[in-house]
């Protein structure tokens, strides 16, 4: 866990001081001398990435207080199982009829019955971008399948994803058990 959040420090210092640095020392290059604005964008970078990882930590850490359960908000990528009492056909029938729950537009990218994976892409929304929701069928040892369900940001830089992808997860879990309870 921690290994993770500090990797992520480290990209914002390192994305936001080489960006930030850029646009300063060009910027200070015109009205200082080009290597006094190089040395002047350098220092105004660094202390700009400092600041930007200060802040998103502190944002990480207020979102993460408003979950219910406890659990950090530190990973976007959520994934849940479900066990299904029925064919693998009815199983993968009853995944394409839960996607509905989504409650947004999707696309679906890959829809593969005989290898079991359903891959859909979500619509834009205020919350994020988009999502890529995967649903991976695999004979379960009760003799029904076992359908995994993961989530994640369609951008890979996603750091905050306000709780859309385990609202997915849940959304599509609760729908497929009651696709099955119907059927």
């Amino acid at each position: 866990m921690w290994v993770g959040t500090m990797r992520r420090s480290i990209h914002i210092v390192l994305l936001t001081t080489v960006l930030f640095a850029l646009i300063m020392g060009i910027f200070y290059g015109f009205y200082v001398s080009p290597l006094a604005g190089v040395q002047l964008g350098i220092i105004a970078g660094l202390i700009f990435g400092l600041l930007m990882t200060a802040g998103f930590a502190v944002a990480e850490r207020l979102l993460s207080l408003d979950r219910k359960d406890g659990a950090s908000q530190e990973r976007v990528n959520h994934c849940a199982s479900v066990e299904l009492e029925c064919s693998r056909e009815a199983a993968y029938q009853a995944c394409l009829a839960s996607l509905q729950a989504i409650g947004r537009r999707y696309t679906i990218k890959l829809d593969d019955a005989t290898g079991g994976i359903l891959r859909v892409r979500t619509s834009m929304s205020w919350k994020s971008v988009g999502e890529v929701v995967v649903l991976y069928l695999k004979p379960s040892a009760s003799k029904g399948i076992q359908v995994q369900i993961c989530s994640r940001p369609v951008l890979p830089t996603t750091m905050f994803d306000y709780g859309i992808n385990a609202e997915n997860v849940e959304k599509i879990r609760t729908a497929l058990a009651q696709v099955i309870a119907d059927a």
